[in-house]
């Protein structure tokens, strides 16, 4: 499966190809059906060892093999199953399953794409895209030396130039910076670019002198704009997601089963002031 996803990278027009044929219910039932013949046996062999009290699906694929290995073991309602979706929109609709107990949105128009694939609203949570805290932190104003560690590389930068990956949109939002977007994977992430141009924080271009000429703009006499760019980001932003998520999923759990016993006690950011320190070396 990893060499094939490489390979369709590789050639995006047959990835959007596969992203938009495999989208109706009927063609991805099959395609899934398929995936279980190779894959179930695994999950099963991978729930008997670890024999989790919950379970916590990030991929679109790994949905219904799960579920459906819970319920040919009558342990669906048993285990507690929660979907957290990356994708900030044109999500594929393989990420959705009525029999999740809850499914974890990034932004509103996955939740009314989750609406529309049936399921109902008490599954639904909205909460962002959960992004490490690390993000939210203030840095040291001088950088030095060879950083691996990119919300410290953000921190330090005035804007980004990225393709749209959803992960990367929504660490660039967190710490504020003007985005241009200047590539995408044909399918999920088409819609990150309307995302991210028309919530005013940022552009797109594919062309390098097109990008080159508008962060010139952006640290010349656009400055205003840059800075209202990045407001724009900040609004956006959701960096307490990662939180909200684990609150809300052991909440459910609490409810419901015997770790009703386990407190969860999780420390949050105080994002304006972080995030405001960290941007004053930016913006001024």
């Amino acid at each position: 499966m990893e060499r094939s996803y490489k390979f369709l990278l590789r050639h995006s027009q047959l990835w959007k190809v596969a992203f938009h044929s495999t989208s109706p219910r009927w063609v991805h039932s099959i395609y899934l059906a398929g995936l279980a013949a190779f894959y179930a046996k695994k999950v099963e062999a991978g729930l008997r060892k670890y024999k989790p009290d919950i379970i916590i699906s990030v991929h679109p694929l790994m949905q219904h093999i799960p579920l459906w290995v819970l319920k040919w073991k009558s342990r669906q309602k048993a285990v507690p199953f929660f979907t957290v979706i990356t994708d900030l929109k044109t999500c594929h609709r393989t990420w959705f399953h009525n029999n999740v107990t809850r499914c974890y949105c990034p932004s509103e128009e996955v939740a009314k794409r989750a609406l529309l694939d049936g399921l109902d609203p008490s599954q639904i949570g909205v909460f962002g895209l959960p992004i490490r805290p690390s993000f939210c932190r203030a840095i040291l104003h001088k950088v030095r030396g060879f950083e691996t560690q990119m919300e410290k590389w953000m921190g330090a930068c005035d804007c980004i130039i990225t393709k749209a990956g959803p992960g990367t949109i929504a660490e660039a939002l967190i710490r504020g910076l003007p985005i241009v977007l200047n590539d995408f994977i044909p399918g999920q992430e088409a819609g990150n670019i309307p995302y991210v141009v028309e919530n005013g924080t940022g552009v797109f271009s594919r062309s390098p002198k097109e990008a080159a000429d508008q962060v010139s703009r952006w640290f010349g006499p656009e400055r205003e704009e840059l800075r209202r760019l990045s407001q724009n980001a900040m609004r956006m932003a959701k960096p307490n997601a990662v939180f909200d998520i684990v609150r809300d999923i052991h909440e459910v759990v609490r409810q419901q089963s015997p770790l009703a016993q386990i407190t969860c006690t999780l420390n949050t950011f105080d994002y304006s002031s972080s995030i405001e320190e960290s941007l004053g070396c930016i913006l001024v």
